[in-house]
C-alpha cells in the first residue's frame, strides 16, 4: 500500500463521518473516491500518507482512521500522525479486542440465569403437582 492508497482510505472515511445527510457510505461505496493522483502530488502534506502507508496495512489502516475519526470527525492527516493518533488506535484496539470477551462472558451469565431459572420452574411445578394429588 502506498501513500496514494492511504490517502483515498482518509479521503473514504472522512466522507463516511462528515458528508451532509450520510450521502456518503464507506461499506456500501466499497472505500472508493474521485480522488487523483494529481491532487494527491499537489498536497504538502503527503509525507504524512506515505509515513502512514510504511507503518499500517490496509486493514489496519482503515481502523486507524476509524479510531481517530470517531474520536474527532473534523481532522487533519498531521494532527493525528504520532502519539496522538496512535494512542487512539491502541484504545479503539483494545475495544475492539475486548467485545468478544465481554460477549463470553454476558451469554455465560444469561446460561446461569436460565438454568437456575429451570430448576426453580421445575421444584414449583413438582410442588403444585404433589398437592394437586394429596387433594
Amino acid at each position: 500500500m502506498d501513500g496514494f492508497e492511504v490517502y483515498k482510505v482518509y479521503l473514504a472515511i472522512k466522507l463516511h463521518f462528515t458528508s451532509k445527510n450520510r450521502s456518503y457510505d464507506f461499506h456500501r461505496h466499497g472505500g472508493r473516491t474521485t480522488a487523483k493522483l494529481e491532487t494527491f502530488t499537489k498536497r504538502r502534506d503527503r509525507y504524512f500518507f506515505h509515513k502512514l502507508s510504511r507503518t499500517y496495512n490496509s486493514t489496519n489502516v482503515v481502523d486507524y482512521f476509524v479510531s481517530n475519526f470517531v474520536n474527532n470527525s473534523n481532522l487533519w492527516v498531521g494532527d493525528i500522525i504520532g502519539s496522538t493518533g496512535d494512542e487512539s488506535y491502541k484504545e479503539w484496539s483494545k475495544r475492539i479486542e475486548s467485545l468478544h470477551y465481554y460477549y463470553e462472558q454476558d451469554i455465560e451469565y444469561i446460561l446461569i440465569l436460565i438454568y437456575g431459572l429451570a430448576i426453580l420452574l421445575a421444584q414449583l411445578v413438582t410442588k403444585v403437582i404433589k398437592s394437586g394429588l394429596r387433594e
